[in-house]
């Protein structure tokens, strides 16, 4: 609860308003689980059953929906879910489309994205209660438009209105906008609108129809240029970084193991240094190499058998006392705590790889990891980053892992997740997990999980509740469609299924003061 909400009317009365969040009672069958829905307010009359959510459309554990659910909220303290009688053919399914109030009692649904793209149609729902069975009947009417239709869209906004003469306006604002069925689109920033009748009976292509609109852009008064530098900090806090003339610490790592791989195949130009062993010469990496023509094909161009002037030893890193503690609670403890660590200059860290401690100490200056970090790398640097207690690194280089997950190290990534209670990682390579169940769960790899994990992949995929997993390559959730088992028709989803797609929207409701309708 917080501080109460004042308003004065037009006749100069106080009112104070008092909010708080609860979780009441909720009786009756709830839908299945789904995001990316609508649910719009419909105020019908006390006789007719009262006011309602209006639930319509969204996407869920490898289903998208075109079923209508009504929240009876005539009674905040005892809401109440039904299930309406449902008269003519509804929208297709879909998810990310609008559902703008028409009146009290109908809800005008646009757009969207369906298996096979975005949507532009508009359909009108008219919801009426008959006082003597209690019943409630939703009837659906596929509404032509006349005029030119916006683009197909998703997670666009929309609104209805009733202008000073009467006529009830759909105005539809921005969206993802489809070209073909996956993933070209482009955000729009124009402003549609749609002219609709006083009554749903009316509803014919030279009644409804979409409006040239030109949208006016009112500007303030003409100020002078501003010019803005680009920030330098992220630069210059990796400088300060490589920097050994302000360095108070120095860490002596485990030496890589080999002269190419892990420890520098991800290493950008400013964290190389030319470093390099005794036996070879690093240009822009760490190569580590034997002498001479072989040092320089290891190390990079730079040298032939000898460390090039102002190179490092690939196993050592500078750091700065001031800014780790202050960042870290971790070499808070090790350098503030009165033993050997806060005083040396020289800390030996023994079983810890250069290239993940690099990407801690990376963060740790700049509050980010180099792009692109390799998979391996960002792999130990999450292990690393659980030992160090820095959650928000270990979220960074989840995301990395799941740019890189496939069916091929899904297993793998299944039980480092678990391990280290990485939970989107975890949905990310489950999900990926069942769709090769057949042929994963057949290998080596998936056997040497443990059996609580087996057991759990097992459950889920003969539940058939699949869930979609992140398909951070075009930034979206994809919607998992089992594979058939042996033998197993493999026949075409219909109603409620739905086939593998792309989650591109979150909830657009609209619960607007349309004055027009039946």
């Amino acid at each position: 609860t917080h501080a109460p909400v004042v308003s004065v009317d037009e006749a100069g009365v106080t009112h104070e308003y008092h909010f708080a969040w609860s979780r009441p009672a909720v009786h009756g069958d709830a839908p299945r689980q789904r995001l990316a829905h609508t649910a719009t307010l419909l105020r019908l009359p006390a006789r007719e059953g009262g006011a309602v959510l209006f639930i319509f459309g969204g996407v869920g554990y490898g289903f998208l929906f075109q079923d209508v659910h009504l929240l009876n909220v005539r009674n905040v303290h005892r809401l109440e879910w039904e299930q309406p009688d449902v008269d003519g053919a509804p929208p297709s399914t879909r998810y990310g489309h609008s559902a703008s109030r028409i009146g009290l009692r109908s809800v005008a649904v646009f757009g969207g994205m369906a298996m096979a793209g975005g949507l532009c149609d508009l359909h009108i729902a008219v919801l009426r209660g008959d006082p003597r069975s209690h019943r409630r009947t939703v009837s659906w009417t596929s509404v032509a438009c006349g005029g030119v239709p916006p683009s197909p869209r998703s997670r666009h906004s929309a609104v209805t209105m009733t202008d000073d003469a009467g006529r009830t306006r759909l105005i539809v604002f921005g969206g993802n906008t489809y070209v073909s069925r996956r993933h070209e689109q482009e955000v729009d920033s124009n402003v549609h609108v749609c002219e609709l009748p006083p009554t749903t009976d009316e509803f014919t292509p030279e009644t409804v129809r979409w409006l040239p609109v030109a949208a006016q852009v009112i500007a303030p008064g003409a100020e002078p240029p501003v010019t803005v530098q680009p920030s330098r900090l992220h630069a210059e806090m990796l400088g300060l970084l490589r920097s050994r003339v302000f360095s108070d610490v120095r860490f002596i790592l485990d030496p890589p193991m080999h002269d190419f791989g892990i420890a520098d195949e991800d290493m950008p130009p400013h964290m190389g240094d030319g470093e390099a062993t005794p036996g070879g010469a690093g240009g822009g990496g760490m190569g580590v190499g034997g002498g001479g023509a072989a040092g320089a094909a290891a190390g990079g161009a730079g040298g032939s058998g000898g460390r090039p002037l102002g190179a490092r030893q690939s196993n050592i890193v500078y750091g700065h006392r001031w800014l780790l503690k202050q960042r870290s609670e971790h070499f808070a403890s090790m350098l503030g705590s009165g033993m050997r660590e806060s005083s040396a200059y020289d800390i030996p860290l023994h079983g810890v790889a250069i290239a993940p401690f690099r990407r801690v100490l990376e963060f740790l200056y700049t509050d980010s990891i180099f792009p692109n970090t390799a998979p391996e790398t960002a792999l130990e640097t999450l292990v690393l980053a659980n030992e160090f207690m820095l959650s928000p690194l270990e979220h960074l280089c989840e995301g990395r892992l799941m740019r890189y997950l496939d069916a091929d190290n899904a297993v793998g990534l299944l039980d480092l997740a678990e391990n280290y209670h990485q939970r989107a990682l975890h949905a990310a390579c489950m999900g990926m997990l069942l769709r090769h169940f057949t042929a994963i769960r057949e290998t080596p790899e998936f056997q040497a999980l443990s059996p609580a994990l087996q057991a759990q992949a097992q459950e889920v995929w003969e539940s058939r509740q699949h869930a979609y997993h992140m398909d951070l390559d075009e930034d979206a959730a994809v919607v998992v469609d089992p594979e058939p088992e042996p033998g197993e028709s493999d026949g075409s989803a219909s109603g409620e299924d739905g086939d593998d797609d792309i989650l591109s929207g979150e909830s657009d409701s609209d619960d607007s003061d349309g004055l027009g309708g039946p």
